[in-house]
């Protein structure tokens, strides 16, 4: 529940109880707190920016690292528990971009929630030569103009690349000329997510495995991952994935594993302990993006995505301390957690703030097969989302609008939620495919938010109580806030 404390508004602080621990956050700090119902009184969790040799010196001397219980008056007047809202910055230049270039729209699969087949196709299923070469001219030009304002540019191919390593090498080496013509060094890299059936023949693997590939899909147990993952024929692929996997290890390379969670599938416990079973060194799992009435979408059944990622965290409170660090540094990824609980953990962990849920129309560029320019891969094609050209560059009035327009304090009702400095607001391509514009929320999406958040607080109230030496060993981590 909210709650009004003294002046502050309903949304400054939430106090809400899990499994028998009433617990309270402040959204102006980002703080969490241990409340003691009898007494009224409040103990703050420290966050992970505290030195680590203090907490590990407080759990070899057996004292409790926490402050003592305080008033909630005295904490208010120390500034906690306060309403403020975190003003929007003024439009700036820009010095940090991620572009990523979708060289082809070829997959030898049909991914059920797939979003290409939410988002409109573009004409051209592979990139023309010219286009191709135009976007290496302007990759390699942003990044000299970012350099010189002390910043830079990732280049990250995206679609299934598997499928047109071809065009990946010419664009590499297009890249590189253009590169030299200006004095800067690009070097692609491949976004996260290759699908591993293609990764049978062993060429493939070994090809993939130079290119430094880290990451690839498997969505869980066969009966999870063969629900949405399909042949054209409707074949699961499952099993042709494990073999694919098996190509992959034996080259020694350490792999992330990326997993869809859907309404389909709701069991989150036993998609993460299937990859963790597999021996993945990280893991990613996040909620499908789909329109609402898909049977696998997530609003179809919250209850049950929610239990599952409730039985998760419990089941990390199982483990013994070498699995429960194990699984933690996996959902945990430095510098930024991709995973969609960890993210939320790793925040409550931290403190931070979250300005804006990812860099959409903020720091990121997508290129499509066409030459036109979106500002997220997942609606590139969407000609709602269309932000310019290669020809005719990038609409900085539009983008700085509609950066300033889905700033968590801008966006309605991002900025009364008590979740808002932690969630950053909702996503846009998700609002688009409930909404059909882009800031307002999908209501399922914010129920879960909320309900993760609650449960990172939680989990972390728990390690901070009882596992401190496990929180020890994970070091402080720097967020900057992204989906």
């Amino acid at each position: 529940m909210d709650v009004v404390l003294g002046t502050s508004p309903p949304s400054a602080i939430h106090i809400f109880t899990r499994n028998g621990r009433s617990l309270l956050f402040d959204a102006a700090t980002r703080s969490s707190f241990e409340l003691d119902a009898a007494s009224g009184m409040a103990r703050l969790l420290p966050g992970l920016d505290l030195a680590e040799t203090v907490i590990a010196a407080s759990t070899e001397n057996g004292a409790d690292p926490m402050p003592p219980f305080q008033d909630l008056a005295e904490l208010q007047a120390s500034g906690y528990l306060q309403h403020r809202l975190l003003a929007c910055p003024p439009p700036t230049e820009r010095r940090a971009y991620s572009v990523y270039v979708i060289l082809s729209r070829r997959c030898n699969l049909r991914c059920r929630y797939c979003y290409t087949r939410q988002a409109r196709r573009s004409a051209s299923q592979d990139m023309p030569t010219a286009v191709m070469e135009a976007a290496a001219r302007f990759a390699a030009q942003l990044e000299k103009g970012s350099l010189l304002d002390g910043g830079g540019v990732d280049v990250s191919c995206a679609g299934e690349i598997t499928c047109g390593l071809d065009l990946y090498d010419r664009f590499a080496e297009l890249l590189d000329a253009e590169g030299d013509r200006l004095g800067v060094r690009l070097a692609p890299c491949i976004w996260f997510g290759v699908n591993l059936t293609t990764l049978c023949r062993p060429e493939v693997a070994a090809r993939l495995a130079v290119l430094g590939i880290l990451s690839c899909s498997l969505d869980g147990p066969r009966e999870a991952h063969d629900r949405m993952r399909v042949y054209p024929d409707g074949r699961g692929t499952y099993a042709d994935a494990k073999r694919g996997l098996k190509q992959l290890r034996a080259l020694g390379n350490p792999f992330q594993a990326s997993a869809v969670l859907t309404a389909a599938y709701p069991n989150a416990l036993a998609v993460y302990r299937h990859l963790f079973e597999l021996g993945c060194d990280s893991v990613t799992v996040k909620p499908v993006r789909a329109e609402p009435g898909q049977p696998y979408a997530i609003g179809e059944d919250l209850e049950a995505v929610c239990r599952g990622y409730d039985r998760f965290a419990e089941w990390l409170l199982t483990l013994p301390d070498p699995e429960l660090l194990t699984c933690l540094r996996a959902i945990l990824q430095l510098p930024l957690s991709h995973d969609y609980f960890g993210r939320f953990l790793q925040r409550v962990m931290t403190r931070s703030v979250v300005q804006r849920r990812c860099g959409a129309w903020d720091s990121e560029l997508t290129v499509n097969t066409d030459g036109s320019l979106y500002s997220c891969p997942a609606m590139a094609g969407l000609p709602e989302a269309r932000i310019g050209s290669l020809q005719e560059g990038v609409d900085e009035a539009w983008m700085q609008e509609m950066g300033r327009r889905l700033h968590v304090s801008s966006r309605r009702p991002c900025n009364s939620c008590w979740a808002r400095y932690v969630c950053g607001g909702a996503c846009p391509h998700q609002s688009w495919l409930t909404h059909g514009d882009f800031f307002t929320p999908d209501p399922a999406e914010c129920a879960l938010n909320r309900h993760l958040i609650e449960l990172a607080i939680w989990l972390y109230s728990q390690l901070r109580d009882k596992r401190l030496s496990v929180l020890a060993a994970i070091p402080a981590l720097a967020m900057h806030g992204s989906g």
